[in-house]
């Protein structure tokens, strides 16, 4: 069992501050001196510094000076397999869609090419500081299957399914209803409620 210090300046939200309209602090907590200490990976302990030091004696402790410490970050929309060809240029949707988004989502058909992008995707998201996120895949359910088993290796929490379209995209992409009811009763009895 490994327990370690945190201690620096922290910033997080105790409750919605939509529920505190006049009075929003309410739902904000921040300690300018503050001390969290994690054991294997959990929080075991957090608050102002005196206060949680004096509980935890002899604890190792990593002081981080001038920053502030949040919680990781919650994305509730983005697309997996639209990461390599973010900037993509398009004058109208449609046309973006087939000329840069479906030939691309299409190679997530491809478990290697799915399990590379996977990696990329999440290495960017926690790179700035998300942790959590809700992400549209691709109609083949290998990229689905790689996102959860990728985020289930780093202990991350995901919510994503397969992307459901039986018309308007190339042949590949296309999909039909029975196959992707189907595919997506599958995924949620592998996946559902597994990990964090």
């Amino acid at each position: 069992m490994t327990t370690v210090g945190i201690r620096g300046t922290f910033f997080d939200f105790v409750d919605d501050p939509w529920k505190h309209i006049g009075n929003e602090q309410a739902a904000a907590r921040f300690h300018q001196d503050g001390l969290m200490v994690v054991t294997d990976g959990v929080i075991k302990a957090f608050g102002p510094y005196e206060k949680i030091a004096a509980a935890h004696p002899g604890v190792e402790i990593t002081h981080i000076k001038d920053r502030i410490i949040v919680p990781g970050f919650i994305d509730g929309h983005i697309h997996l397999p639209q990461t390599r060809v973010l900037g993509a240029y398009g004058e109208q949707l449609l046309p973006w869609l087939q000329k840069s988004i479906y030939p691309e989502e299409i190679k997530y058909k491809d478990r290697n090419y799915a399990r590379e992008g996977v990696k990329r995707f999440l290495d960017a998201l926690l790179a700035a500081g998300t942790t959590t996120c809700q992400a549209f895949t691709s109609s083949s359910p290998v990229a689905t299957e790689e996102l959860f088993e990728e985020a289930s290796r780093r202990n991350m929490r995901v919510i994503a399914g397969l992307t459901g379209i039986d018309r308007n995209a190339p042949a590949e992409f296309i999909d039909t209803p029975e196959n992707f009811y189907r595919d997506s009763k599958r995924l949620i009895a592998q996946y559902h409620d597994k990990g964090p």
